[in-house]
């Protein structure tokens, strides 16, 4: 199994934010976390990225443990919450910084990825200047562009216009051709048109129900 969450609990501050959640992904699967806000599919995502320390409860990734603190056992992708970019940066200034981190893919491959989002033409435009439907774009290009294996992304169809849902599901399946096991935590799941992709049903900080997309 290549992503393992067994029995994960997470309480803050007297509040039981997860609930004894335990999910099985394969490699190369999606999986859709939906739930109304609050629900803990963040926070579940949160413990995945090994962003939190769960209360009790264990996370392995290719079957090596996610620790709190300490470098992902995988190279990762990762939308959780507002994105945050250096305003006064490009569009394209921002993901070569990023880049820069482990210089990973080359110049070429990040304008390719801004093209398959629709924001090439937007490259040399400040960050500042990008409206929030851009931002997501540049989000979601992020959390691809270095071949992640593992990607996470919260709400990524929020601020989306049709355009960028259409470019948004056809990475989606792109990258899982390719392998890449994706992760998608939404409230609306109907946003997310992908063949045989499994849903899962969080409320309350636990799993209610399972469905497999047509």
């Amino acid at each position: 199994m290549y992503l393992s969450v067994a029995h994960i609990s997470k309480s803050i501050k007297g509040t039981d934010v997860l609930r004894d959640i335990s999910v099985q992904v394969e490699k190369g699967e999606i999986v859709t976390l939906k739930g109304p806000n609050g629900s803990g599919k963040t926070m579940l995502l949160r413990a995945i990225a090994g962003l939190i320390k769960p209360s009790q409860g264990t996370i392995e990734i290719a079957e090596k443990p996610v620790t709190f603190g300490q470098q992902l056992p995988v190279n990762m992708g990762v939308i959780i919450e507002t994105p945050g970019f250096i305003n006064s940066y490009t569009g394209l200034e921002n993901l070569l910084f990023l880049n820069d981190i482990k210089q990973s893919v080359s110049r070429a491959k990040i304008i390719e990825m801004m093209t398959r989002m629709g924001i090439d033409q937007y490259q040399d435009l400040k960050v500042a200047k990008y409206s929030l439907g851009m931002r997501q774009r540049l989000a979601i290009v992020q959390a691809f562009m270095e071949e992640q294996e593992l990607v996470l992304l919260d709400e990524p169809t929020n601020a989306l216009d049709t355009d960028g849902l259409v470019r948004l599901n056809q990475l989606l399946q792109t990258q899982q051709q390719k392998g890449v096991t994706i992760l998608v935590a939404t409230h609306n799941a109907e946003a997310i048109q992908v063949p045989g992709q499994r849903i899962l049903y969080i409320e309350n900080g636990t799993v209610k129900g399972v469905q497999i997309s047509a």
